[in-house]
């Protein structure tokens, strides 16, 4: 075996089977319950950051089970504010729901 050969196997880009913190990233084990909890957005996107992180889920199987993108609820935390049907199937996912309450004061 040349040099040229041996140099090129020995920058064989890992796989997750050979490198642990590539299985993490592959099986999204690594954000459960260390979502960042986003301190300018919008108070319900601030509690379903907070729930999912109580229930140890990342964004991305919140996104797959309400049938969202998953870019569409990581820009909820940072630049854009969630649609109501949007922010509705994401609670569902995790239990709560999205309810309209009179306001008590006459």
């Amino acid at each position: 075996m040349s040099t040229l050969e041996s140099k090129r196997s020995a920058r064989r880009a890992p796989t997750p089977a050979t490198h642990p913190t590539l299985f993490y990233r592959t099986q999204g084990l690594r954000w459960r319950g260390k979502l960042a909890i986003p301190l300018h957005a919008h108070p319900l996107v601030r509690r379903l950051f907070d729930e999912a992180n109580r229930q140890q889920t990342t964004i991305t199987e919140i996104t797959a089970r309400a049938g969202l993108r998953r870019g569409t609820v990581a820009q909820w935390g940072r630049r854009n504010n969630p649609r109501v049907d949007q922010l509705e199937a994401a609670l569902n996912v995790l239990g709560l729901r999205l309810a309209v309450i009179e306001d008590e004061q006459p």
